[in-house]
């Protein structure tokens, strides 16, 4: 959302309905989603220094001082891994078959576990409540034959 949010402020009408689409669907509140903390954009925390002149008078110094950004995010730490992704994937076809109403997070949570039992015992597998890769086959699978 943050950078949703950054491209949305550059002027980006796809970022901005993107933001829009994504807020809504983690129940967040569209003014506020992917704002860093004291409702601060990005891309208004974000300087460049390339732009910045000095003051009439002042010589500007031969090196620009480093800047540190004054939020403290980590983008590494929103970066979904592996496991996280398969989950994301498991939520979403237990929401196309209307047994998951929760976010595609990938986040693992009792509606999860429940709908991911749901499923198993309607196909008619071993009952776990445990998201795996052959689970999502099986479930892409199904989904791809259910089409056909």
């Amino acid at each position: 959302m943050v950078w949703y949010r950054a491209a949305a402020d550059k002027g980006s009408s796809e970022a901005s309905k993107a933001l829009d689409t994504l807020a809504e669907k983690l129940g967040v509140d569209a003014d506020k989603a992917g704002l860093l903390k004291g409702d601060v954009s990005m891309a208004s925390s974000m300087l460049d220094l390339n732009e910045i002149q000095p003051a009439a008078g002042i010589q500007a110094p031969a090196k620009m001082p480093d800047v540190k950004a004054d939020f403290d995010i980590v983008l590494a730490d929103y970066i979904p891994n592996w496991s996280q992704m398969i989950l994301a994937e498991i939520q979403g076809q237990l929401t196309n078959k209307a047994l998951y109403a929760g976010a595609q997070d990938g986040l693992m949570g009792p509606a999860t576990v429940e709908a991911i039992k749901t499923y198993q015992t309607i196909e008619g597998v071993e009952i776990t409540g445990e998201p795996s890769k052959e689970l999502l086959q099986l479930m892409l699978a199904k989904a791809t034959s259910d089409k056909a």
